[in-house]
């Protein structure tokens, strides 16, 4: 009989599964919503169709904002390392950490790969 080696059971297998699961269902509705978007262009104007042409775009425009939101939250948007801490959780809560106030008008701060400048304050 030839040796048999041990096999190692990867406890996180069904949760990769799901994940990967959901994954594939996010992206095929975002894609759908993109497509029903385009197609609603080529329906005749009605009252109808501007309905559904504008729930259209609120589902793709959400599905993006979302998708933007979990990238911004696990990886680095733009190469824009946000340090996750109770001071600042938004980039807006960085700029006003270096800056150590609400930043003035015209404030700049430089990465080496971008240039960010203030351009208005609320």
């Amino acid at each position: 009989m030839p040796p048999t080696e041990p096999t190692t059971i990867d406890p996180d297998l069904e949760s990769r599964r799901s994940l990967r699961r959901h994954r594939m269902v996010a992206t095929g509705l975002l894609l759908f919503m993109a497509a029903l978007t385009l197609a609603t262009f080529a329906l005749p104007p009605d009252w109808w169709a501007e309905l559904l042409q504008a729930s259209a775009k609120a589902g793709f425009v959400g599905g993006l904002a979302d998708w933007f939101a979990v990238v911004a939250l696990f990886r680095h948007p733009l190469g824009i390392p946000i340090p996750q801490s109770p001071d600042y959780e938004t980039l807006s809560g960085y700029i006003t950490h270096c800056a150590g106030t609400i930043p003035p008008k015209n404030w700049k701060l430089s990465h080496d790969a971008f240039d960010l400048e203030v351009v208005s304050c609320n």
